[in-house]
């Protein structure tokens, strides 16, 4: 595998990593991964690099990707031995394991029959039953020869653990090489495919076991295309009971710009025909799911992070929906996150105020008061005064009205009479 990984490293010297991810549709975190790691790619793989790289700044000759193709049948065939020596030492340490149990138990047995035996001629002994010379040729006839079964099963417990010491050093310095081999279930093989991953943490019953097993397989995935396949996935075989807490726990960790990437593949990825699954397609529950819960899960400064970028990627669209999916939230979720907005906290107090109702609006406005942000509440006020119908309007009123709140409802008619001269 080494041979490989540095021919591989040598065949792409000169070729920009980034770009060649693009053109595989792949991470560049995982190119590097697949490059750099002891890690097994596929023939499929190694053929889309090639590809790859042959439309890229250099073209390779025949002769070097002849070479590299050698070195993969090499690693392959070093890999297929590794993975079968893999799987017998680890079944001799089942077996050593088990031979281990077995001599504990006994040689635990054998010491409580050997300590009744000494209690028993010792109580013997002082209650003077028998003479003295007779109980003491009885116990030696006894005593004896199960001491020294102790002492042999003392030795075979010995031997044992060290024999299971041994296959485990074995197993410590090969499993590292290939850690994926004979392992489906390991981190770096689910890694690599998505659907397999979301198939092996549904089924998983506890959810505390599937939320850890998705914090070291979730950030091995690439992104976005791994993540979203992923999601879509496990939606799709365990429901949105199992996907909501793995996903929280991702969204929570995931650094802003990848999870603005994720949400412009999720976007732009979403089926033609979202009532029919299609492998791989992010479908519009999922895109929901994470509009929600990015705002909802996100730290404020993180979630305006995250707008910031997709602003400035020219990705208004996806912001503006993540805005109003969020502005639609609890008045103590929008005050934290409109705070945090800067120069996007007027458009999302617009939303936050044509979204609620009269007495949402009129709480929204009286907990910016209460924050001294005067001005965002006098940009409410006026925003309902302008866009509210007049049934609503006149509600507003009241309310504002009843609280002897005659400050706000003189903003509130501020914005009114704003629509009428408009």
């Amino acid at each position: 595998m080494y041979a490989f990984k540095m021919g591989l490293y040598e065949f792409l010297h000169g070729v920009h990593r980034k770009r060649l991810a693009g053109r595989m549709h792949m991470d560049p975190s995982t190119l590097s991964r697949v490059v750099n790691k002891n890690q097994r790619i596929t023939e499929a793989d190694l053929d889309r690099l090639i590809a790859a790289v042959r439309t890229s700044e250099r073209t390779p000759t025949m002769q070097e990707v002849a070479y590299l193709r050698t070195l993969y049948v090499r690693a392959e065939l070093e890999a297929d031995r590794t993975a079968f020596r893999l799987r017998e030492l680890r079944v001799e340490r089942e077996q050593a394991v088990r031979r281990a149990i077995e001599r504990e138990d006994l040689l635990d047995s054998t010491r409580k029959q050997l300590t009744e035996l000494r209690s028993r001629y010792e109580l013997i002994l002082r209650e003077g039953v028998w003479d003295e010379e007779r109980a003491a040729k009885e116990a030696a006839a006894k005593l004896v020869p199960l001491e020294a079964r102790v002492r042999e099963l003392e030795q075979a417990l010995a031997e044992a653990v060290a024999s299971l010491i041994a296959l485990e050093e074995k197993l410590a310095a090969l499993e590292p090489t290939f850690p994926d081999l004979g392992d489906p279930t390991s981190t770096s093989a689910l890694a690599n495919d998505p659907l397999h991953a979301a198939q092996v943490l549904a089924a998983i019953p506890v959810e505390s076991e599937r939320i850890a097993k998705a914090g070291c397989v979730v950030p091995e995935l690439s992104l976005p295309a791994g993540l979203l396949t992923f999601f879509t996935e496990l939606l799709h075989r365990s429901g949105v009971e199992t996907l909501m807490p793995v996903m929280e726990e991702a969204l929570s960790t995931m650094p802003a710009r990848d999870l603005a990437a994720v949400l412009v593949a999720a976007s732009d990825s979403v089926a033609p025909v979202e009532e029919h699954f299609d492998e791989g397609w992010p479908t519009a529950e999922v895109r929901s799911l994470l509009h929600d819960l990015v705002h909802k899960q996100l730290e404020p400064r993180t979630f305006a992070a995250v707008i910031h970028l997709l602003a400035a990627d020219d990705h208004d669209g996806i912001a503006r929906a993540i805005l109003t999916d969020g502005a639609q939230g609890p008045v103590h979720d929008v005050l934290r996150v409109s705070a945090a907005l800067r120069e996007l906290d007027a458009p999302y107090l617009q939303d936050a105020t044509t979204t609620r109702h009269p007495e949402g609006i009129a709480e929204l406005a009286g907990a910016l008061r209460t924050e001294n942000r005067d001005p965002d509440a006098r940009f409410v006020l006026h925003t309902a005064g302008q866009r509210l119908r007049h049934s609503e309007l006149a509600a507003l009123a009241d309310i504002l009205r009843a609280s002897c709140r005659i400050h706000d409802l003189r903003e509130l008619q501020e914005g009114a009479a704003l629509r009428d001269e408009g």
